[in-house]
């Protein structure tokens, strides 16, 4: 299901452009790549770190390339995807909160707890029982 709304977001012809940078070791990566790995990898996904050193890129240049086309920092779009997926698991399973911010990479249930509370507006608990307040 994740992997089916992270293919709905890509966009065609989003690509990093190459700046020169394949001197330095860099390759040119198209950001479809990118989000449809994070959004298969939300595990591995960690931080932006994790996903430059995925693709051989320097995280700097990544989250730099990623904003001038996105207009969406890197970091911000990672936990977006996994905010996304913690919802829908919340929603569709009994797991608790510990489990799922295991599975989607969004580490400690209290880090998980405190993130969905400020994107999503409600407590993890209020919002699995569709609490209105």
């Amino acid at each position: 299901m994740i992997i089916l709304l992270c293919l709905i977001k890509l966009r065609v012809g989003c690509e990093l452009k190459s700046t020169g940078q394949e001197r330095k070791g860099l390759k040119p990566i198209a950001l479809h790549e990118i989000r449809a790995w994070i959004c298969a990898n939300l595990g591995l996904a960690q931080s932006v770190k994790d996903v430059a050193r995925h693709f051989g890129v320097d995280a700097e240049v990544l989250r730099k390339r990623f904003y001038r086309v996105e207009r969406e920092s890197l970091s911000k779009y990672l936990i977006g995807v996994k905010l996304e997926e913690a919802t829908r698991l919340a929603k569709e399973t009994r797991l608790p909160l510990k489990e799922i911010s295991e599975l989607t990479g969004l580490g400690r249930p209290e880090n998980a707890s405190r993130l969905f509370k400020r994107y999503v507006g409600k407590t993890f608990t209020r919002y699995r029982h569709g609490d209105t307040v």
